[in-house]
């Protein structure tokens, strides 16, 4: 196995280590892994003892590819009791490459970058295997180290090359989609997979990335200039779903996952709720063949279908939902709960140009106990308007400080930031009359006012002769805000006044009413 780990026992038995040549073995690299303690990795292994059954080494992946066809692989090592973990990994035919850090290419095999330190547990390393472009049936090879003096080879897995022909059809919209590939195709190009797209594709690995080549398992974004649908073909692919630490855009394969049982490797790697796109991120109950799905871990591992293990992630408790509609008819959605919802993180910011609501905190649902609450708008085309605000908040404009007033329960937000803030007993200074909006009016504007104390408060509404029209409030009303609507359905164009009289002091506002 020609590795720095590898190095150390070539060393220790005393044996010439040559160079990554092809002069050291002239027969190539592959075939080294091969199941015998006389030759390849047995030969020098074999010097500090034979294979043992203490360490486990297991290959999972695709069993069936079609001929040219990628597929993911992993190879899992546990056993041993301490020090370093190491693989080498060949196949009789066909291709390998690495995907992550943990493995590099040398000759024709992976082998480890460098050792892992052990601790105990399991290590999984992934790769990718390109299969020939002949009918057949190929093996893979694997040899793991759990212990520097313990090892043992994975069992022959076998791959059989020109399988079944399958077809899974992939709907998506007008504007940005978040989409996936179900099956290993024979052309995984952008251009090949879905001729219509209007943009590249972006895949996220800690960051977006531009690709051309799309990967099964992966979801990317890709923009449409109109809806529409592709077939693809291809082989059926592994239902493991290989993930990274962080935020990950995945996708299923051929089949549908329901999220509540989905489990992984290790457990319990899973902290946020999976998110889909549609005009805004939704929290999905089932993963789609050929859509593309947001989702958080702890550490890398993989994502396993069908657990046994019933991990219910969505968010069913909220209590209030606050819906966001920009002028190009885009919704997003926040909500608040009593209780806390620490799955409902949001991904990362989309592409530039789709529309995204989230608090600032960067979580979909926060706690009705809050005192305030700022919004982040991106990519919106204002005016946005505003409904399902909670009973007890204000909505003000951060950059103002003002504010910000509704109709019949809808606020617009023009080019502003809003902040929900929460209103006490205590909060409101003073007598104050705020005004109407909107003014000019037709057929209903609201009129607004606040109070420090508890008071008999009497609206009422003049024309500009300074007859009394309508009197809207004649009460004894707690402290705080209040808001009422004026509906002049049954009256006339022109000016009109409204007159606040609280405990026999008076302020008055004009309004202009235009049929």
């Amino acid at each position: 196995m020609r590795s720095v780990l590898f190095t150390f026992f070539l060393l220790a038995a005393g044996i010439l280590f040559l160079s990554d040549s092809a002069l050291a073995y002239p027969n190539g690299i592959t075939g080294y892994t091969l199941k015998t303690n006389a030759s390849g990795c047995g030969a020098c292994h074999g010097t500090h003892g034979s294979a043992t059954s203490m360490v486990h080494v297991i290959v999972d992946g695709p069993a069936e590819l079609l001929p040219g066809a990628t597929g993911d692989y992993t190879v899992t090592i546990s056993g041993g009791s301490g020090n370093d973990v190491g693989v080498d990994i060949a196949v009789s035919s066909g291709t390998l490459a690495k995907v992550d850090n943990n493995l590099k290419v040398l000759g024709l095999e992976l082998v480890q970058s460098s050792p892992r330190n052990y601790s105990g547990g399991s290590y999984t390393y992934y790769f990718e295997y390109t299969a020939p472009s002949t009918a057949g049936d190929e093996i893979i090879y694997v040899t793991g180290m759990g212990k520097k003096k313990e090892w043992n080879f994975a069992d022959n897995f076998s791959i059989t090359i020109g399988g079944t022909t399958l077809n899974s059809q992939v709907a998506y919209n007008e504007g940005w989609n978040l989409v996936s590939v179900p099956l290993a195709a024979g052309d995984m190009s952008v251009s090949a997979l879905f001729p219509d797209a209007s943009s590249d594709a972006f895949g996220f690995n800690g960051s977006y990335r531009l690709t051309s080549e799309l990967e099964n398992g992966e979801g990317y974004w890709i923009k449409f200039s109109q809806q529409g649908e592709v077939t693809v073909s291809g082989a059926d692919v592994a239902v493991n779903i290989p993930v990274s630490e962080g935020w990950n855009l995945v996708g299923p394969f051929h089949e549908e996952i329901a999220v509540s049982s989905i489990t992984s490797d290790p457990a319990g790697i899973i902290s946020s709720n999976f998110f889909e796109f549609d005009n805004g991120y939704l929290n999905a109950s089932t993963l789609i063949p050929g859509k593309g799905y947001w989702v958080n871990c702890t550490s890398a591992g993989v994502l396993i279908p069908g657990g046994k293990t019933i991990q219910k992630l969505e968010t069913n408790f909220f209590e209030k939902e606050i819906i966001f509609t920009d002028s190009r008819g885009l919704r997003g959605s926040l909500y608040l709960s009593s209780k806390e919802d620490k799955f409902s993180l949001l991904p990362p910011l989309p592409p530039d140009g789709i529309f995204d609501v989230r608090f600032s905190s960067g979580y979909q649902t926060e706690t009705l106990d809050r005192e305030s609450l700022k919004m982040e708008l991106n990519s919106a085309e204002f005016p946005v308007m505003l409904t399902g605000i909670p009973e007890g908040y204000s909505l003000i404009d951060v950059t103002t400080g003002e504010r910000i007033k509704n109709n019949d329960g809808q606020y617009i937000i023009d080019n502003s930031i809003p902040e929900f803030r929460k209103e006490t007993a205590g909060a409101p200074t003073g007598f104050e009359l705020l005004g109407n909006y909107p003014n000019p009016f037709n057929p209903s504007t609201i009129i607004s006012y606040q109070m420090d104390n508890r008071a008999q408060v009497k609206l009422e509404i003049f024309s500009v002769t300074g007859e009394s029209s309508v009197v809207l409030v004649n009460e004894i009303q707690e402290a705080g805000l209040h808001e009422v609507n004026f509906d002049a359905s049954e009256h006339s164009s022109g000016v009109y006044i409204y007159m606040l009289n609280i405990n026999n002091k008076s302020l008055a506002g004009k309004m202009l009413l235009a049929k």
